[in-house]
């Protein structure tokens, strides 16, 4: 008797652990073809946006620093692309490298490590915009005003299949959320790491 409880105990905690396992958050359908408008910087972090057409992600900050480096890989876009300069004579070719990597290498994509900072929906409300350009509207998503919200930091480094769960941070209001650093400061944090390795 007191081994067919104990049976049952395990096959009732294996179940509630797959079942555990199967539930998916929006970030677990985030993948390299996800990642779109690049914006690179000379220190080589390049941040992006995430477009996932199944499962909508809204307000999410994306960062990606290669795995040898940011100095490395901005050394390395100057090689590649010697020639390509601006007006000012200053260094375009760490944006080169970012159309490459949308368009024709989105294979290196993963060698970059990668973090996200995720607002769930229910802190959002959208906003219709105008663009500056083309006069054509949009749908922003921007934190409720004046309500509290929470970010999660995810993380899938190179050697990571999938994304885990980093931090959770909670602010009383958008106001205090913009003022924050938290997410500056980690990604300072990450490239100076990044530089350190050999």
């Amino acid at each position: 008797m007191k081994k067919n409880i104990i049976e049952l105990l395990l096959i009732m905690n294996n179940i509630i652990f797959i079942s555990a396992q199967s539930v998916k958050t929006p970030i677990d359908y985030v993948n390299d073809n996800c990642m779109e408008k690049f914006r690179p910087d000379t220190l080589g972090c390049i941040r992006f946006n995430i477009s996932c057409k199944t499962n909508l992600i809204y307000n999410t900050d994306g960062y990606m620093i290669h795995k040898n480096g940011g100095k490395w890989w901005y050394n390395q876009a100057k090689r590649k692309f010697p020639n390509d300069r601006g007006s000012k004579g200053k260094y375009l070719s760490h944006y080169t490298v970012c159309e490459n990597l949308l368009k024709q290498d989105r294979d290196s994509i993963k060698n970059y490590n990668k973090w996200v900072f995720y607002i769930d929906e229910k802190y959002l409300e959208v906003k219709t915009e105008v663009h500056g350009e083309t006069g054509e509207k949009y749908l922003s998503y921007y934190p409720k005003e004046n309500k509290p919200l929470e970010v999660i930091l995810y993380q899938r480094l190179v050697k990571d299949a999938d994304w885990t769960e980093v931090e959770r941070k909670k602010f009383n209001s958008d106001t205090e959320y913009y003022k924050n650093t938290w997410d500056v400061n980690f990604i300072k944090q990450k490239l100076a790491e990044s530089n350190l390795k050999k």
